[in-house]
C-alpha cells in the first residue's frame, strides 16, 4: 500500500512539473509577444511624435504666411507701411482707447442685431496679449473669423493701401462680404470714438507748444486753414454731377476743410461737401467759426477771402497780400508772402499725410462711398497718432 501511494505521488509531481513547464513556456511566449507589442507601441509613438512635429512645423509655416498683424508687428517699418501708424504699441494704444469691449459688445456690426448677457458685457482688461488671444468664439451676430486686433488691422490696411475687398479676403482668408462688413463696422466705430477726442486745444496749450518759427513771426496764430478735395466716381444723377464737379480739379469731387495747430496737429476736420462749394461757403457751413475766440489769428492762402467773416469775431486773418492791379509787390509784401508761405506749408504737409491713406488719394471706391465722411474724418484724425509733423 505504501509503495502504491509513493508511486501515485511521484506521478502527481511529475504531471505538476510538466504543467509548470508548459505554463513557463506560455509565459515566456506571452512576454515575448508583450515585448514585441511594446516595441511596436514605442515605434508608433515615435512616428506619432514625428508626425506631430511635422504638423507643427507646417502650421508654423502656415501662420507665418498668413496675413495678420502678429506677423508684422515686430517691424515698425511694416506696421507703418500697412497701417500708417508708427509702431505696434501705438496700434494697441489706439485699440485700448477705442475699447470695443469683451466679445466686442461695444460694436454694432452692420446688418446684425447683437444680444449680450450682462456677464458678456463686462469690459476686457486691455493688454496686447488679450486683444489678440481672446477667441470671441461665443459672440453673437458678428464675424468671428478674426480677432479684434486683426479687424482693426484690416480696416487700417484698406485705408492705407486701398486694397479691394477680394484682395483683402484672400489675404485674411475670409469672404469678401465679411471684409465689407468688418470695414464698414469699424470705420463707423472709429468715427464715433475718435470724434469724441478733444481736438481743439485751449489758447494756453497752443502757446506752450508753439514752435519758435511761429512765436517769432505770428505768435497769436491759433489755426492754419486749408481745403482739400477727394475724387469720386461720376454720379448717375445729372444734378449731383453738376454739384460735385470741381473746376479746380476738373473732376467730380467732395470737398472738406481741415485746420492744424501751429505745432502740426489736426485740430479741426469738417464734413465733406460737394466739390462746387467755394472756400468761403465751406468756412461758413463747416462750424469752424464757432470754435474761434476774440484775439485768435487764422493763417490761410489767398483763396480764403474770409476776413469779413472773422472781423466780427475779433479774429485776424493772415494771408499773403494780393498783387491786385499792380505790376509788382512792395518789398515788405514780398517778405510777408515768403514768411506766410514758409509757415503755411505745414498745412500742405498735413494734408499730404492724410492723403497717404491711399483710399483718399485715388477715386473713392463706390463700395465705400456711403462712408466717405467717416473715412475722411478717421484718416485725418489718425495722423495725430503719427510722429510729430513739426519739430519744436
Amino acid at each position: 500500500m505504501y509503495r502504491v501511494q509513493v508511486q501515485y505521488l511521484k506521478r502527481e509531481v511529475t504531471e505538476a512539473n510538466e504543467e509548470i513547464r508548459k505554463l513557463k513556456e506560455q509565459l515566456e511566449e506571452t512576454q515575448k509577444h508583450v515585448k514585441e507589442a511594446q516595441d511596436n507601441i514605442t515605434k508608433l509613438n515615435q512616428c506619432l511624435n514625428e508626425a506631430r512635429a511635422e504638423s507643427t512645423k507646417y502650421q508654423q509655416l502656415a501662420e507665418k504666411r498668413k496675413f495678420c498683424f502678429s506677423n508684422i508687428e515686430k517691424s515698425d517699418k511694416d506696421v507703418h507701411f500697412y497701417t500708417g501708424l508708427p509702431s505696434a504699441s501705438v496700434l494697441y494704444e489706439l485699440l485700448d482707447y477705442l475699447s470695443p469691449g469683451r466679445k466686442r459688445s461695444n460694436i454694432v456690426y452692420r446688418g446684425t442685431a447683437q444680444q449680450w448677457t450682462n456677464d458678456e458685457q463686462k469690459e476686457m482688461e486691455p493688454s496686447q496679449a488679450k486683444w489678440r488671444d481672446h477667441a470671441d468664439s461665443a459672440a453673437i451676430g458678428r464675424p468671428s473669423a478674426l480677432n479684434q486686433v486683426d479687424e482693426l488691422f484690416l480696416m487700417l490696411v484698406r485705408l492705407r493701401l486701398n486694397l479691394n475687398e477680394q484682395d483683402l479676403a484672400n489675404r485674411f482668408e475670409i469672404s469678401a462680404s465679411t471684409v465689407s462688413q468688418v470695414f464698414i463696422t469699424w470705420i463707423n466705430f472709429c468715427y464715433l470714438c475718435l470724434g469724441l477726442l478733444p481736438c481743439w486745444p485751449g489758447r494756453s496749450t497752443i502757446q506752450s507748444t508753439m514752435p519758435a518759427s511761429f512765436k517769432e513771426l505770428y505768435p497769436h496764430t491759433t489755426a492754419i486753414l486749408d481745403a482739400t478735395e477727394i475724387r469720386v466716381n461720376i454720379p448717375s444723377s445729372l444734378l449731383l454731377q453738376s454739384q460735385t464737379y470741381s473746376n479746380y480739379k476738373s473732376a467730380n469731387t467732395l470737398k472738406a476743410l481741415i485746420a492744424i495747430s501751429p505745432d502740426g496737429h489736426v485740430i479741426f476736420v469738417s464734413s465733406l461737401y460737394t466739390g462746387c462749394i467755394s472756400d468761403t461757403q465751406l468756412v461758413e457751413r463747416s462750424g469752424f467759426l464757432s470754435l474761434l475766440q476774440e484775439g485768435d489769428e487764422v493763417m490761410a492762402d489767398r483763396g480764403f477771402t474770409i476776413e469779413d467773416l472773422l472781423l466780427p469775431l475779433g479774429v485776424k486773418l493772415n494771408i499773403p497780400p494780393f498783387l491786385g492791379e499792380r505790376d509788382q509787390m512792395e518789398a515788405g509784401e514780398v517778405v510777408e508772402t515768403q514768411q506766410i508761405a514758409s509757415l503755411r506749408i505745414h498745412i500742405e504737409r498735413a494734408i499730404r499725410r492724410v492723403k497717404e491713406f491711399d483710399i483718399l488719394s485715388s477715386v473713392m471706391p463706390a463700395s465705400v462711398a456711403s462712408s466717405a465722411n467717416q473715412i475722411w474724418t478717421v484718416c485725418s484724425l489718425l495722423t495725430n497718432f503719427q510722429n510729430p509733423l513739426i519739430s519744436c
